[in-house]
């Protein structure tokens, strides 16, 4: 399976008067893709492991909020972390899903 469509999806864009996507669409669309997948793969891997307090709030390209007690929130940070960490090892492999391929902070909201 080729490395953009790592999850069998595919992802349309407009063509220009070629009949071909722009060539920036060519570039960015595996990277897209790819960062989509990972976030399906983490988000589907919540539900195998569960935590009852926590609620995901929003998603958006490759970032998650999520809200839980502030007492456990070391704890989910960890949680979320894991998946979305072990998300990218399945997709793009040990050598570029690195400890440091997700990061993520603990605020009183989510604007912040």
């Amino acid at each position: 399976m080729s490395p953009d469509r790592a999850l069998g999806r595919r992802r349309y864009v407009s063509r220009v008067k070629e009949g071909k996507p722009n060539y920036c669409d060519r570039l960015n669309g595996p990277i897209q893709q790819g960062g989509a997948d990972m976030l399906y793969l983490a988000l589907s891997k919540r539900l195998d492991d569960p935590l009852p307090w926590v609620y995901i709030i929003i998603t958006t390209h490759d970032e998650v909020v999520a809200e839980c007690p502030r007492e456990r929130s070391e704890e989910v940070l960890e949680w979320l972390l894991h998946h979305m960490r072990q998300a990218t090892w399945e997709l793009i492999g040990d050598d570029l899903g690195t400890e440091d391929c997700a990061e993520g902070e603990i605020a009183q909201n989510w604007g912040l």
